[in-house]
């Protein structure tokens, strides 16, 4: 979706910020899943996350450090790449099993947002702001679309996890 971005614009692949999208984005998955507890489900997928403890820490660990790394080379664009791990934090920080972040299953309504918000700013914004583009209609139009077909995607996600949510305590 990245690339999608760059060839609709014509703009240059910036290769640094491709490989920082791909180490946040497995980071931030594994991150999830390692947090996500037994009682999620048994069938196919959850199944397999919940066996894979070892596998999703060392994957966050070396999505941390691939973010880290080329992340340093962006330190230009410090606050877009904060922002985005940021929100992109608060979709799994309801999982989180310390005290200090029970209040956020409180407010994890709007978890289907940020996850949407988070995608859509790494896909859509980020490569264009990246480039030092000077934006326009078409670049602002181009964003809002790519939001509202990741939102249903997002919301669909919140389906298939609505009962393991209502588990866990977490409004969904």
């Amino acid at each position: 979706m990245i690339y999608q971005s760059y060839l609709l614009f014509d703009i240059p692949v910036n290769w640094t910020f491709v490989f920082f999208a791909f180490s946040g984005t497995l980071c931030s998955y594994n991150f999830h899943w390692y947090l996500t507890p037994s009682l999620y489900g048994l069938a196919g997928k959850a199944a397999w996350s919940v066996q894979q403890k070892r596998a999703h820490a060392v994957l966050f660990m070396l999505g941390a450090v691939g973010a880290a790394y080329f992340g340093i080379q962006l330190l230009r664009y410090w606050e877009w790449l904060l922002a985005t791990a940021f929100i992109t934090f608060l979709y799994s920080a309801p999982k989180i099993p310390y005290k200090s972040f029970r209040w956020l299953k409180n407010i994890a309504i709007g978890k289907t947002i940020f996850l949407a918000y988070s995608w859509t700013h790494v896909t859509a914004f980020l490569p264009i702001e990246l480039s030092d583009t000077t934006w326009d209609y078409a670049h602002y139009l181009f964003v809002i679309n790519r939001f509202f077909l990741i939102y249903p995607i997002c919301i669909l996600f919140d389906l298939r996890d609505k009962e393991e949510d209502k588990r866990e305590g977490i409004r969904s």
